[in-house]
Formats: structure tokens, sequence, C-alpha cells
């Protein structure tokens, strides 16, 4: 009998520093009151990568949401001896990651128009996407994943991209 798929899951990422860290480092980092839910995760579990609106406000892709790559998970998810911190966020669960899959800010994919597909999301999907982190079937996985793979972007320049959005977002806040 052969061996099912590692179980994929969509992970919420609403700091544009969370964002580039990710990108940049292969590592992404968890909330510790997710550790029941991290438990389902093992090498090669697939994660997509969702985007908040909240990330990128006030610079130009303010008001945009939705699924900007799908990464692997390369290392088991263990307690971080020093948690990582974005904002007054700390995150002290973590793994190694590999980039799969990623879009261009203007080519993420939006979640909305899916959602009536979607066996994840059930009435009122936005406060679903609110626990950061949702596990999905093979019938969500394949379905994202054929969304993601419709569209194409040179890896560098998109990682590129969402660092430089990151800066920005830092420079606007500190005006504030």
């Amino acid at each position: 009998m052969p061996t099912p798929p590692p179980a994929a899951h969509i992970a919420v990422l609403s700091d544009a520093r969370a964002i580039a860290w990710v990108l940049s480092e292969g590592r992404i980092a968890f909330n510790l009151r997710l550790k029941r839910a991290l438990a389902g995760l093992s090498l090669g579990s697939p994660l997509f990568l969702y985007v908040t609106s909240r990330c990128f406000r006030p610079v130009p892709f303010r008001g945009k949401s939705g699924l900007i790559a799908k990464v692997g998970v390369t290392s088991p998810v263990t307690r971080l001896d020093q948690p990582v911190v974005f904002g007054n966020r700390n995150f002290g669960m973590g793994c190694s990651v590999e980039i799969l899959q990623l879009l261009a800010p203007s080519q993420m994919v939006t979640l909305g128009p899916l959602v009536p597909e979607l066996d994840a999301f059930h009435g009122a999907w936005h406060l679903r996407l609110r626990a950061g982190f949702i596990p999905l079937n093979e019938h969500d996985y394949q379905l994202l994943d054929e969304k993601l793979s419709g569209e194409s972007t040179n890896l560098r320049d998109a990682v590129d991209a969402y660092a430089a959005l990151a800066k920005q977002r830092e420079r606007v806040a500190a005006v504030h």
C-alpha cells in the first residue's frame, strides 16, 4: 500500500519582515500555541504561504492578501532556543523550509474566489485564517497547487521584491 503524502497546510503571515525572513533564511517560525497542530508536519510536508493585507500597509500592495508561495518542510519542527520576534509577537517553534514555488507580489493568488471550492473553509473563512495554520485535505492541496502552478516568476527577483517591500514597510512605519 502506498504511503500517503505528507499533510499540507496554509501558514498565515501577517508581517512583511516575517515574509522576508522566511524567504531569505529558509526557515519558518510558529507561535507556541500551535504546538499540537504542528505535530502534523513532517519532512516533505507542503506549506502554502498566505500573506494578509496587514503585511504591507501602507505601502503599494496595501489591501491585497493571498497565496504567495509553496514551501516544503526540510527539518523537524522544534522548539527554538531563542524565539523569533516580529513586531510584538514571539514565535517559539520552527523548522527549515525549501522554496518550491514563489510568486511575485503582483501575482499572488487571491483566496476569496476559491473558498467555495475549498473544504478547509466553512462559513466565515476570514476567521479560519486567524488561526494562522490551516490543514488541507488532498482536494484542497491539489486546487491550490494548480492555482500557484499557473503562475511563474524568477525566484531571485521575487525574493528581492518581498525584501524591498519589507524595507519600505519599515521606513514608512518609522515615519508614522
